[in-house]
């Protein structure tokens, strides 16, 4: 990706063909993570993500930041829908820590009663934030 500032929301199905072999990659042009910015302002809870993964699998963000504006709905990526094997890695996730909404709404990376596996994130840098993982599931416990 190109460097700049996208302000977008992007929901991503699971896409035919996409393996371990075929792996889909959002990689900003360099290794600059601060160069590729990322950024949506939610409104509300059904919006509440920058980037979706919905049952979509292999998927690859590298050095991007992420930048939820709102401050109410801070959500940086939301994996659902059985979301597996994807990967974040040297990224940057700017988080909101003004008063506001419950922390749930402002975890950056965000899974809730789905069942979403062998996820890695890897060498990413957390700013500002109230929360910053929080997959759920059965148990429903907070990472």
């Amino acid at each position: 990706m190109a460097a700049d500032t996208y302000n977008l929301q992007l929901a991503i199905p699971q896409l035919l063909g996409a393996d371990s072999a075929n792996t889909v990659i959002f990689r900003g042009d360099s290794t600059d993570n601060s160069q590729v910015v990322l950024a949506y302002e939610a409104t509300a809870s059904a919006t509440n993500y920058i980037v979706q993964l919905d049952g979509s699998d292999w998927i690859s963000f590298e050095d991007l930041t992420f930048a939820p504006t709102s401050t109410n709905f801070s959500r940086a990526v939301h994996f659902t829908n059985g979301a597996d094997n994807n990967s974040i890695d040297n990224c940057v996730f700017n988080g909101d820590t003004a008063a506001g909404t419950t922390s749930t709404n402002k975890a950056l990376l965000f899974s809730e009663n789905t069942v979403d596996n062998y996820n890695t994130f890897t060498n990413n840098t957390f700013v500002g934030v109230v929360e910053v993982i929080q997959f759920t599931g059965a148990v429903h416990q907070v990472i």
